[in-house]
């Protein structure tokens, strides 16, 4: 996950996340940008909400996630 205060763009703040291909390697992001700033916490439920999308996506193109390779 990356994240980006609202100190790059004021009034915005971002997060995004990478959905893997079956070789791990980025085949996209997603991307949440808004004026809320708790969007640059781990703890905003959209964030939770980005990382399941995003694992979900990840296991549609066939990619063994960390928690699931252990």
């Amino acid at each position: 996950l990356a994240f980006v205060d609202s100190s790059v763009i004021p009034g915005l703040s971002a997060v995004s996340a990478p959905v893997l291909h079956w070789n791990g390697e980025a085949a996209a992001a997603v991307t949440l940008i808004g004026p809320d700033r708790e969007f640059a916490k781990p703890t905003h439920p959209a964030v939770a909400a980005l990382r399941q999308l995003c694992d979900r996506l990840s296991r549609d193109f066939g990619a063994k996630l960390m928690r699931e390779a252990a």
